[in-house]
């Protein structure tokens, strides 16, 4: 027989429901599959001596979010590959930080078939975990104490946490500060103070933890593929590691409940050293929305990243480049991101290349913090020399003409030209909302003042030649104004910072393959 427990049963109102006869307590908020299953015993070696039959309760988390799937999926491969239950369980880890996961993972794993095996389950932050270290479980049949030596790892996988720099918690400072040290003496990369996130040190601690050519293989966020801190983290990872493959997703993203899209780094521990400049990595991108393949394709997909070979080009691709192929590429501006698709044809145009800094400044555009007073209605007796056009909004972007969408207010002059010109529309307007204060109670004068332009002014320098949106998505191109036009801080600006270059040739070129 099996029922669902309602969570309610344990869990109210964002808190535990100590009252629960079901669980007493324990901390556990999703619903639970109970499974109960009664057994004709004959054996009596099986200590069963009160009844003929037993009771077989077991615990099934619904929606548990991932949260003990790495344990249980790499349980279930050891099994069947080595054939013996016992073995899969006693030669696997689990360890997190917090309690409550490992609660979830426990019941996650937990199999009939190894009902009295001791988990090697422990509650410890990574940064603490070191080999030698003893740590104490229970034993599942009288709960007696056992203690275990952590021992070296010959594989490692994680889910790797990601928590933003601004939120790292106080008790990791101290390791931190200490492995970015160690990489820096190691590698001569400084990780930026300020802008590293807590995962980008983790891979070089579980380096501590791994045997001699032991394999890690951590999932984490992409967003290391497209930033500069991102390149360090590669660039330093190269020193203690040989890193094999790092595959993406192609098809939607692999973790429905989380805001940031996966990646996978596989890789070897080497002895820490220079990166052999040959040395190739594999980057691969899963074709097929990994929720929506069976097994047969699982073995498939995991074979062509072992085995470094495109066994279905519809399920899995790889493009493969050495180290000094990925560092020529990135050093001509390209990105991580783009060594899943073919970009050797770069070499060809080495030659021809020059920064876009060189014909281009390249901004964020106008953000003045307050629409009502830069974009005034159409009722309103603003002189027509101060109202500009600006495009505001990204949805109105649509070819490679761009058109205004929105008139605003652009005045340069002081309040006192103003009176001397006459020009009471503007001084009024200006006046509308001088005493007026902004969310957080301070006047709009302060608040949207900038060094070099009075406070209801928007900067001329803001203006620009070619506009694309701030997030293109698919619609991925660059759009020439006829004039130079202020835009809104929704897009990315481009200003010419010379009439004498030809702009069609400048605005085609950065709708080019290679531009875009």
């Amino acid at each position: 027989w099996s029922w669902t427990v309602p969570q309610i049963a344990y869990w109210k109102d964002g808190n535990i429901n100590n009252n629960s006869s079901v669980f007493k307590g324990n901390v556990l908020s999703q619903r639970i599959l109970l499974k109960v299953r009664v057994d004709n015993v004959e054996d009596s070696q099986l200590n069963h001596y009160y009844s003929n039959y037993r009771v077989v309760v077991t615990a099934e988390i619904l929606n548990s979010a991932g949260t003990g799937t790495i344990a249980k999926a790499i349980i279930k491969n050891k099994a069947k590959r080595f054939a013996m239950t016992e073995k899969a369980f006693v030669s696997t880890w689990v360890s997190d930080k917090y309690a409550y996961p490992l609660q979830i993972a426990n019941i996650s794993i937990t199999d009939i078939q190894a009902i009295n095996i001791p988990l090697n389950m422990f509650q410890r932050d990574v940064f603490s975990v070191n080999v030698g270290d003893e740590i104490k479980i229970k034993s599942p049949i009288d709960g007696s104490e056992i203690k275990r030596i952590i021992p070296k790892f010959g594989a490692i996988i994680s889910n790797l946490p990601f928590v933003e720099y601004n939120k790292i918690a106080k008790d990791e400072q101290e390791f931190i500060t200490q492995i970015r040290k160690n990489i820096q003496d190691n590698t001569g990369i400084e990780f930026t103070l300020g802008k590293t996130d807590l995962y980008n040190f983790i891979p070089f601690k579980l380096y501590e933890l791994l045997d001699t050519n032991g394999k890690l293989g951590i999932i984490l966020s992409n967003s290391w593929l497209g930033t500069d801190i991102g390149r360090k983290f590669f660039d330093a990872l190269q020193y203690y590691y040989d890193i094999e493959a790092v595959v993406a997703s192609d098809n939607k993203r692999w973790f429905k409940n989380a805001d940031v899209v996966g990646t996978l780094l596989i890789m070897q521990k080497k002895i820490i050293s220079q990166p052999d400049i040959q040395h190739k990595v594999s980057f691969w991108l899963v074709r097929k929305d990994i929720h929506s393949i069976g097994d047969d394709e699982v073995e498939v997909l995991v074979n062509s990243i072992i085995l470094n070979e495109m066994l279905d080009p519809k399920l899995a691709t790889f493009k493969q480049y050495s180290y000094e192929e990925i560092n020529n590429i990135t050093n001509y501006g390209l990105t991580i991101n783009t060594l899943f698709h073919d970009v050797l044809w770069m070499k060809k145009l080495v030659n021809k290349l020059v920064p876009v800094s060189k014909f281009l400044d390249v901004r964020r555009g106008e953000r003045r913090g307050w629409n009502d007073l830069f974009y005034p209605s159409d009722t309103n007796d603003i002189e027509e020399e101060y109202i500009r056009p600006v495009l505001k909004n990204p949805a109105r972007l649509k070819s490679y003409d761009a058109e205004t969408d929105i008139e605003a207010f652009c005045c340069h002059r002081s309040k006192r030209e103003l009176e001397e010109l006459g020009h009471e529309g503007a001084l009024t307007w200006i006046e509308k909302f001088e005493h007026i204060n902004n969310g957080v109670g301070k006047p709009l004068p302060i608040a949207l003042k900038k060094p070099g332009c009075y406070w209801y002014e928007m900067d001329d320098a803001s203006r620009a030649d070619f506009v694309t949106a701030l997030n293109p998505d698919k619609r991925l191109f660059v759009a020439k104004f006829k004039e130079r036009t202020f835009v809104d801080q929704r897009f990315t600006r481009m200003l010419l910072k010379s009439e004498r270059f030809d702009s069609d040739l400048v605005h085609a070129v950065l709708n080019s393959i290679y531009g875009m």
